[in-house]
């Protein structure tokens, strides 16, 4: 007798294939029978506005399949042609099922729509403004259940939409507060370009004007978004505030999105760029000191506030800092140590691509920051000096589990004693880094390197710059049986007959390899392992 599956096991199936596979093995899920179809035609129209394909533009037309008759004839007459692509009603109500909306993906499928199926009809802005606004009050009209909206604003947007851009209906569309009420992940970049660029093109009144409408939109998009939106779990708003000359309308702009922060019921996630007026970002974050466990700050402008905030939120896990570190002035010591007074909970710290202006400002902030911090497990690290390895080893050496850092080979004695201060250290990760006139790490320093993991390492990353003799003498140097080892970089045959060797005489408990790529396609001889370890993978 054949079993059935009944439909819980079929979306679990569905929901896997999502998360792992390509929307083609979903597709063909379809053409199952028509329980399968139901189950997956949902799940395919989670997330329809994507690009992965030159046909994804077919969303758009299937989407205007479904509006209602009075609207079709009215995008017949705008277009002054027939919609030859309907042919009969979809079996679906597809706008129904969408649960992440990316404001821009969509309006450039809307733009190849018309690009691709009206070939000899010119770009029209207005046809294509008239398209997405029927498209998105249709779905905010019946769908209740988006959990996702992503809008990124810039210049292009206002030279292209003016003021029909998308923050205009986000703040005049009534339909919102219902359609957006289980909204739980928000984005918004806003980035406009310095307008003093832009003098050769416009006059003087019309910069001014054109600088007084984008910041009054974006105070009453903010205002507009705090009485709506109120159960926001992740939220993302980058903002160029620089590009804003007058400093009233900053302050205000930032007294709006604070207020956005603030009424979040349950704010686990946030990121931010830069920051004016402090004060209104510190009362915001601090009313999410019970629920904040990532803290994203791409432009860190002020210590002692952040460490402030830090010591307040006690459920958070994640502090991530990028892009810019310039702090605006010098901290006065009575703040500064009111502030070190406070426990810092964090535990996972990671600095990537930061763009440090002052590094004794860096190094204070980082001592500071884990002199307070009783257990920081996990920290990546792209600047590394003498005197911040001796921070770390002072203050991690009995939390740290994961290490990753970018090192350049004169840092590598002073690495290798900052390991062996390392009580449980599990997982570490090396990469070398090679300015103009530096040379690769030594024999010698590889060789100290090897000696001086830490006895409970399970996993080592490494990229090194070496050659083959060299990279086996570290390889065999190593006295821990690592589980994992991830080699950052292209494998030719020296190398993997080192890698082979190692695993065969050295360390058998090797488990999982992984590798940047092979040359000449020697993918066989890396699989010579596989009886010996569970997992060979390229990244």
């Amino acid at each position: 007798m054949c079993s059935k599956l009944n439909k819980d096991i079929i979306s679990e199936i569905l929901e896997y294939l999502n998360e792992e596979s390509s929307t083609t093995s979903l597709y063909s899920c379809i053409l199952i029978n028509r329980t399968w179809c139901s189950i997956t035609m949902p799940i395919i129209w989670e997330n329809p506005f994507l690009f992965n394909q030159k046909t994804s533009f077919k969303i758009i037309q299937t989407l205007i399949s479904n509006l209602n008759e009075e609207e079709i004839i009215k995008l017949m007459k705008k277009t002054n042609h027939s919609l030859d692509f309907i042919i009969k009603k979809p079996l679906f109500k597809y706008q129904n099922f969408i649960k992440e909306i990316n404001i821009n993906n969509l309006e450039y499928l809307i733009e190849l729509h018309y690009n691709y199926f009206y070939t000899n009809i010119p770009t029209n802005i207005d046809l294509e403004i008239f398209t997405r606004n029927l498209l998105l009050n249709m779905i905010f009209k019946t769908n209740f259940n988006i959990k996702k909206l992503i809008f990124h604003f810039n210049y292009k947007n206002y030279f292209k939409y003016k003021k029909n851009n998308f923050l205009e209906i986000l703040i005049n569309n009534n339909l919102l507060k219902n359609s957006l009420k289980n909204l739980k992940n928000f984005e918004i970049n806003i980035y406009f370009i310095n307008f003093s660029n832009l003098f050769n093109l416009i006059y003087q009144r019309e910069i001014i004007e054109i600088i007084n409408y984008i910041s009054n939109l974006f105070i009453n998009f903010f205002n507009k978004l705090s009485k709506i939106f109120f159960n926001i779990k992740y939220l993302t708003i980058y903002i160029e505030l620089n590009n804003i000359e007058s400093l009233l309308f900053k302050k205000k702009i930032c007294e709006a999105y604070s207020q956005l922060i603030e009424n979040q019921k349950n704010l686990l996630y946030l990121e931010m760029n830069e920051f004016f007026d402090y004060s209104n970002f510190t009362k915001s974050l601090i009313t999410q000191s019970n629920s904040l466990t990532t803290l994203k700050i791409n432009y860190l402008r002020n210590i002692n506030k952040l460490l402030l905030i830090l010591s307040k939120c006690t459920n958070l896990i994640t502090l991530e800092l990028t892009e810019h570190f310039e702090i605006d002035q010098e901290e006065e010591e009575e703040e500064e140590e009111e502030m070190l007074m406070k426990q810092i909970y964090i535990e996972y710290l990671i600095i990537f691509q930061l763009i440090i202006t002052d590094k004794r400002h860096f190094i204070y902030f980082m001592k500071s920051l884990l002199k307070f911090s009783f257990k920081i497990k996990k920290l990546i690290l792209e600047f590394i000096s003498f005197e911040l390895l001796d921070i770390i080893k002072l203050y991690c050496s009995n939390s740290l589990e994961y290490f990753s850092l970018k090192v350049i080979p004169n840092d590598i004695m002073k690495l290798c004693e900052t390991l062996l201060s390392f009580k449980i250290l599990n997982s570490l990760i090396i990469i070398e880094w090679l300015g103009d006139n530096d040379f690769p790490i030594s024999l010698q320093a590889l060789i100290l390197l090897a000696n001086s993991l830490p006895k409970t390492l399970k996993f080592l990353g490494i990229r090194t710059f070496c050659n083959s003799i060299n990279f086996k003498k570290f390889l065999f140097n190593i006295n821990v049986n690592i589980i994992e080892l991830d080699i950052y970089k292209s494998l030719d045959d020296e190398f993997i007959n080192i890698i082979i060797q190692y695993v065969l005489e050295k360390n058998r408990n090797l488990k999982i390899l992984g590798y940047l790529n092979v040359r000449n396609n020697n993918f066989s001889r890396i699989n010579e392992l596989i009886p010996t370890i569970k997992e060979a993978k390229s990244y």
